[in-house]
């Protein structure tokens, strides 16, 4: 998306990098709960936890993303994302949510790759937002919600 059309995006942080979803697909942010670890489910999804009496998968981005951990992680938040019905409730754990914030400009993630010498995985990027001092990733939450449902 180019041009006047402005989307309002929840921009946090994964260790040392930026990221944002837009708010849209937000339902809710809460606190880092205990979070129940399930057998053999893929090392990106960190269990379930009890969200007000709804079962939710908890997806941690990092592993998904392949960011290394910091050393002495905290609890962090959980964006709790509405799927649809065959997926349920899911959150994401991210280290910690900066700002709701107003994008006017997103940059397709293609128009970088072209100018770029490295090749890039455009698997879960909407594109890239030009922030006031430093490039925000915006994560494509249908893409990410399609691998975990698998």
């Amino acid at each position: 998306m180019k041009g006047s059309e402005v989307t309002q995006v929840v921009v946090f942080k994964l260790s040392d990098e930026i990221y944002a979803i837009d708010i849209f697909d937000v339902r809710e942010i809460v606190e880092e709960k205990k979070i129940t670890k399930i057998p053999n489910v893929p090392e990106y999804i960190d269990g379930i936890l009890d969200l007000r009496g709804e079962i939710t998968t908890v997806v941690n981005l990092k592993k998904l993303l392949n960011i290394p951990e910091k050393d002495g992680r905290t609890k962090g938040k959980i964006i709790v994302i509405d799927a649809d019905k065959d997926v349920g409730t899911v959150g994401f754990i991210v280290d910690t949510v900066l700002s709701v914030t107003e994008v006017e400009s997103i940059e397709p993630l293609s128009a970088i790759a072209s100018t770029s010498a490295i090749s890039l995985d455009e698997s879960y990027i909407k594109g890239i937002i030009k922030g006031k001092e430093r490039l925000i990733i915006l994560l494509d939450v249908d893409a990410i919600l399609k691998k975990v449902s698998k």
